[in-house]
């Protein structure tokens, strides 16, 4: 997928290959222009590809757009998924209609309580908070009754008991009627939290795609945390870098904190004598529990071999 930007051509989705099976909650993960939007509106159909194809239960979305516009539906972070003229009652009975000859009172009851809208089931949309206009919105999508549902940035807006509440509906939507769900998201615990399966992207490509567990697991017991007394010399840096893998390196004017992924836990002490064999003194070392964060920090510095891993912070 390409795009013209100036005299340049500019490849925002490269290559990108993937099934998605029923029941499955894929969480889309990757730094800022990776290209999870673009990748989330190309397989709704809203970005045609310069290359390659998008089915949705076996029907080609180019080719039969209603077709497969009627088994999806989409909530787009910063697009306006609903109509905020009118109350939370009436866009969700507008969008019950959109798959089905006339509304569904009692699919549209139960949306409002899924969603604990009923107190504002009356309120025109506008007047609404931002955090309420994500729930509408997010209600609009499943009053529709579909079998895919494509979420951007569901959680922005929501406090934490309504992410929590969200993150409880999205898994009792892939366990009990099947539902699948594909949701691009900043919230790294919201994804760690309901989704199966993590494709993480950069740069438009897909670096990763493994379950969850596996992708946090990789890092669960293997990264520490250092701190060293004073900057690291580039010949520390260097060897630890070329034998592990340095996940991070942050200078001050007096430590430096290198976060480093082990092969094998048992090498811990291989690293420390490496740094003290190169004439600094370490202040602590921490094992750091797995996140998904880790695992993009690692990504991250992965993406450019040739640039510099330790990015000096000013000093405190």
């Amino acid at each position: 997928m390409a795009y013209e930007r100036s005299e340049e051509t500019v490849r925002a989705v490269d290559g990108v290959n993937l099934q998605i099976e029923p029941g499955t909650i894929a969480g889309l993960i990757g730094p800022n222009g990776a290209g999870k939007t673009t990748l989330l509106k190309t397989l709704l159909g809203l970005v045609s590809p310069t290359g390659g194809h998008v089915q949705v239960d076996g029907t080609d979305i180019a080719e039969h757009p209603h077709r497969a516009h009627a088994k999806m539906a989409a909530v787009l972070e910063g697009a306006r998924s609903t109509y905020w003229r009118l109350t939370v009652r009436e866009n969700l009975e507008f969008f019950s209609r959109l798959n089905a000859a006339e509304c569904n009172d009692e699919r549209i009851r139960a949306t409002i309580d899924q969603l604990n809208l009923t107190d504002l089931s009356t309120e025109v949309v506008n007047d609404l908070s931002r955090g309420q206009k994500q729930r509408v919105s997010i209600a609009a999508a499943l009053v529709q009754n579909v079998d895919v549902l494509f979420l951007d940035e569901p959680t922005l807006g929501l406090d934490t008991e309504g992410s929590l509440e969200l993150q409880a509906l999205l898994v009792d939507l892939a366990e009990q009627r099947g539902m699948t769900i594909v949701l691009s998201s900043h919230d790294l615990d919201a994804i760690e939290s309901v989704c199966d399966r993590g494709i993480i992207l950069d740069d438009g490509r897909i670096v990763a795609d493994d379950d969850i567990e596996n992708l946090v697991d990789v890092f669960r017991t293997e990264v520490y945390e250092l701190v060293v007394e004073g900057q690291l010399s580039p010949a520390a840096r260097s060897e630890i870098d070329q034998t592990y893998d340095l996940v991070s390196c942050t200078e001050r004017r007096d430590r430096t904190t290198l976060e480093v992924a082990v092969p094998d836990a048992g090498r811990i002490h291989e690293l420390t004598g490496t740094v003290v064999a190169h004439g600094s003194q370490i202040e602590s070392v921490r094992t750091l529990e797995g996140s998904l964060e880790t695992v993009l920090d690692s990504f991250a510095f992965d993406r450019s071999p040739t640039e510099d891993r330790c990015h000096p912070r000013s000093a405190l």
